[in-house]
């Protein structure tokens, strides 16, 4: 595998030069030294991108890509302050993206596990041309993709009429550990039970030459990061993200399993049916205590719930709420505060602070509804996140209002589930809530505490005094009918308010440019005309309709013509100083001696 470094052009880059120091092989170019092609021709490459466009490069190198190199690797670095840029750079592509500054021997784990999933993808390739039939059912098609711990192989089922399905295969160090594999097919059982339209059924697992596998009834899909990078996802999309993922999660805690890995990656949309999708059950237990490199533990840090840092701590179906939430902000805003920074990065805030908050910019992306629910699910204290069956009732009522109207209503059951969590030893009597499992060393016992303490310390730190426990004394089936109804109502309120606004600017737009300075104009037909506007972005000639432009008038030739004014979206910096230089010249004999037309040699109206 090739490393590849492209910096600023004509500066100093410490990061290329580390790179350099640790792999003598890796080549280092500047920012369009060479065109995207040539570099793509190489061969199978890790693109390792350090300069200020590096979000926009990984997109051209993804298309450049395309299907041609499946395998290339992409690793960004930004600076601190293009930190908001991070979620921006896995939608384009990047596989890794990381934020200075870090300790140096971070970018070396991070090349480092880049080219050990890039060797599992050459490994896993080899011994499917090999052996094509996984287990002697599952018939080798492609490769869909490889994670630091598993291959994604998308296959046909043999024994089931051939239909597609995809196989993770895990990678031999975890599938040669006894324990773990005893828990994986456990889990794997139970999850064969979870019925769910929004859930990747469960159909098989087991051993295979040394690997570890999971058969899940789904075929080919995008997946969040692909979708967002296509388009912008409105409100109702996201409300009908977010109720297909609560109906998937209550479908998974049925069977007595924590989620613990919802990110974008695992969210899928099926273009056949239009359904969004939760893949495989992610971790299921998570380990002792997470790896602080920040790139090298199974949950994405970025997604993973406070508690899970803290010391002493129980993790619940609240743990996935959380993540549930953060997924949703990231749809919305395009941002995630966390991504692309270690896992240790500002522990203490993170686990004793509200830090996903929504700015003024970002409430105007979506309703204040929505924006108070995702509030709700991203607390810090878990017992204030609403339960799963709270969440169904609001987004289905949010996607009856917004969405397409058209998904199943809330499931019948046991809807006593008031916000605030029952003992960790509840069990799953009314199959909604997984039980509690104990992360760290010196867990409490349920008995003993039965919540997180209010004030928590990173794992490894001294542990605080036990803080005072809440006391619920009010009737809970009123809470969750009032807090149902509140929500329900603002819900109503925002959409009612949104519905005024656009008619309002619907009727006001057309009237509020109409003032303004007196300009010439000059469509393409050649007819000019004086026009008096504000809205020089939106301007029709009159006596054609067609879209026309700021009139000048070229004083060698005489010839009258019309340039547009605004540099066009997602143009290069060639292109933009290209279009700079044609707003000098006269289009008919290139002079450079050109005027804006006078009011006088327009037609006068």
């Amino acid at each position: 595998m090739i490393i590849l470094v492209i910096k600023k052009s004509d500066a100093d880059c410490p990061h290329s030069q580390q790179i350099a120091l640790d792999y003598p092989d890796a080549v280092i170019s500047n920012y369009k030294q060479y065109p995207d092609k040539e570099l793509l021709e190489v061969g199978p490459a890790l693109i390792v991108l350090t300069h200020p466009q590096a979000v926009l490069h990984t997109k051209t190198l993804r298309a450049a890509a395309a299907d041609k190199h499946p395998n290339l690797r992409i690793l960004v670095v930004l600076p601190e302050d293009l930190a908001v840029q991070a979620t921006s750079a896995r939608i384009a592509g990047a596989n890794v993206c990381m934020i200075t500054p870090f300790p140096a021997e971070l970018l070396q784990r991070a090349i480092y596990d880049e080219c050990t999933v890039f060797r599992r993808l050459v490994d896993t390739a080899e011994l499917l041309k090999a052996n094509p039939a996984i287990a002697n059912r599952y018939l080798y098609l492609s490769i869909l993709g490889a994670g630091q711990h598993s291959v994604m192989v998308l296959a046909k089922d043999q024994q089931n009429a051939n239909k597609v399905v995809t196989v993770k295969l895990l990678r031999k160090s975890i599938s040669s550990a006894a324990d773990f594999m005893t828990e994986f097919m456990t889990n794997a059982e139970k999850l064969k039970k979870a019925s769910c339209e929004n859930f990747a059924r469960v159909i098989d697992a087991g051993s295979w030459k040394g690997y570890g596998y999971l058969a899940s009834d789904i075929g080919p899909c995008e997946n969040l990061y692909a979708l967002l990078d296509k388009h912008p996802l409105p409100e109702g999309e996201i409300i009908k993200i977010g109720l297909s993922l609560t109906r998937a999660l209550m479908a998974v805690k049925k069977c007595g399993v924590i989620h613990f890995d919802i990110k974008p990656e695992n969210v899928l949309y099926d273009p056949k049916s239009k359904t969004y999708i939760l893949s495989e059950f992610g971790l299921l237990t998570p380990f002792e205590a997470p790896d602080s490199s920040g790139f090298c533990f199974w949950s994405e840090a970025a997604y993973t719930s406070p508690e899970v840092f803290a010391q002493a701590s129980w993790l619940t179906a609240r743990s996935d709420i959380y993540a549930l939430g953060l997924l949703l902000y990231t749809c919305i805003t395009r941002n995630n505060p966390f991504l692309g920074h270690p896992s240790d990065t500002d522990i203490k805030r993170r686990i004793n602070e509200n830090v996903i908050k929504f700015s003024d910019n970002d409430l105007g992306k979506c309703s204040p509804a929505l924006a108070v629910t995702i509030d709700g699910m991203t607390d810090v204290d878990p017992d204030v996140r609403p339960r799963l069956r709270e969440l169904e009732t609001i987004f289905f009522q949010g996607n009856k209002i917004l969405g397409e109207g058209n998904a199943a209503p809330p499931t019948p059951g046991n809807n006593t589930e008031a916000i605030g969590a029952k003992p960790p030893n509840a069990g799953f009597a009314d199959g909604l809530d997984a039980a509690p499992l104990r992360h760290g060393k010196n867990a409490p016992s349920a008995a003993s505490t039965g919540r997180i303490p209010t004030m928590r310390t990173p794992a490894g730190s001294p542990a605080p005094a036990a803080s005072k426990k809440i006391d619920w004394r009010h009737d809970r089936k009123a809470q969750l009918r009032a807090a149902i109804a509140g929500i329900a109502a603002l819900i109503i309120l925002s959409i009612a308010f949104n519905a005024g606004y656009r008619r309002a600017v619907k009727r006001l737009r057309p009237t509020q440019f109409q003032g303004g300075p007196l300009q010439v104009f000059t469509c393409l037909d050649g007819h000019t005309e004086e026009i008096r506007t504000l809205d020089l972005r939106n301007v029709k000639c009159p006596t054609c309709g067609e879209h026309t432009t700021p009139s000048y008038t070229c004083r060698k030739c005489k010839a009258v013509f019309g340039l547009p004014a605004w540099i066009r979206r997602h143009m290069t910096d060639e292109e933009c100083a290209k279009f700079e230089q044609q707003q000098k010249i006269c289009p008919f004999c290139e002079s450079t001696d050109i005027v804006p037309t006078p009011l006088k040699q327009a037609t006068q109206k």
